[in-house]
């Protein structure tokens, strides 16, 4: 498992930077609780550079169209 990170440089220029492997030999928790620490730390070097597109407010129902 090889974490990628891309950061913007200009407006339609990117930096894509590959990191050392992670180590896949332990628990799952484990593996993925360390893929986490590094998309922490992209998230927090770079705030404004993430967008999240999921449903934030579990009180908005979808509602169809007939």
């Amino acid at each position: 498992l090889i974490p990628v990170s891309n950061k913007r440089i200009n407006a339609s220029n990117f930096k894509l930077t590959f990191h050392e492997p992670l180590d896949t030999n332990g628990d799952v928790e484990t593996i993925i609780e360390n893929a986490h620490k590094h998309l922490e730390n992209w998230i927090k070097d770079t705030p404004g550079g993430w967008l999240w597109l999921h449903r934030r407010w579990e009180s908005a129902e979808v509602k169809k169209v007939s």
